[in-house]
């Protein structure tokens, strides 16, 4: 029995099953039954409350042989689905293989690159504009379709800028993949080099008028990275009279968009355009969202 507890607890706590939560209520509980000769006499243990996704909703005052069974039959279950996806290679994403063995992460910047070799319409997935306009549209950008877009990655100091002329658009995105904090003033100054040097427009009302064509993204691993406010403040040193008339905070309504809802959501729109025949770029696009979900 204590073989598999000790399992049992470990394919609790491993992420890769999406369980809520596991606090330390659930671990005392299992202890009790561990060191319990008699599984049925625990009938007055206090009422225990655990999140675990879809599997418990609530335990209450005791564990009793049947559902113990059941917790022994779904590892078993989860032992004999682990073994079909080895077998069938699902396990192996290259991302992985080349951390693991030539210890080469995926940082920053390389997830800039990385997505925007989706977007730029002339890369070699051959699919010209179609990722791009999927992406623009769940953005809400102004007539996407329309015009020619540029998109570059790493150039300057900006992580990703995608830009059109007519009609006018830029799009800034600042990727925070790899969990950094905010370098000083950092979204206040591209949208000054990057927007409002195009604009001259510094009003919030500009702004709200044409959302759908300015906008800044602040991209996170997952809704537990937090913009910090010094960001999107004016510079007090110098060159301080660069910015000496334009408002105390950037005038755009920065947008927080996720690798593992907002990314998700677009790599899977961009599969679903995707040839049926086009399989590397498929097999690209699947293992790279593993890779998101997992920073």
């Amino acid at each position: 029995m204590k073989l598999v507890l000790d399992c049992y607890l470990t394919a609790i706590q491993n992420k890769n099953y999406k369980f809520l939560s596991i606090n330390q209520d659930i671990i005392d509980d299992w202890a009790l039954i561990q060191n319990d000769t008699n599984r049925k006499s625990i009938v007055s243990h206090k009422s225990v409350v655990f999140s675990i996704s879809q599997l418990f909703k609530r335990t209450t005052a005791y564990y009793n042989l049947i559902s113990f069974d059941n917790i022994i039959l779904w590892y078993r279950n989860v032992l004999t689905d682990n073994e079909k996806h080895y077998k069938a290679g699902h396990n192996f994403n290259i991302f992985n293989l080349l951390k693991d063995k030539f210890g080469f992460s995926i940082q920053e910047t390389m997830h800039s690159k990385l997505l925007q070799f989706l977007l730029d319409t002339n890369e070699t997935h051959g699919q010209g504009g179609k990722f791009l306009l999927e992406f623009l549209k769940m953005l809400n950008v102004e007539s996407p379709e329309k015009g020619v877009w540029d998109v570059t990655a790493e150039i300057g100091r900006i992580d990703i800028l995608i830009t059109r002329k007519l009609p006018h658009s830029i799009i800034i995105i600042e990727n925070k993949s790899n969990w950094a904090i905010d370098q000083k003033n950092q979204l206040y100054r591209y949208w000054y080099n990057a927007i409002f040097l195009k604009t001259k427009e510094y009003s919030t009302s500009f702004y709200e008028r044409n959302v759908n064509n300015y906008k800044i993204l602040y991209l996170v691993p997952n809704t537990h990275k937090e913009l910090e406010y010094q960001s999107i403040s004016k510079p007090k040193e110098l060159p301080y009279s660069s910015y000496h008339d334009l408002p105390d905070i950037v005038p755009i309504q920065i947008t927080i968009v996720s690798f593992d809802e907002h990314i998700q959501r677009w790599l899977t729109n961009c599969l679903s355009v995707l040839p049926a025949d086009n399989h590397r770029i498929r097999e690209y696009i699947i293992q790279y969202q593993h890779l998101c979900n997992n920073l």
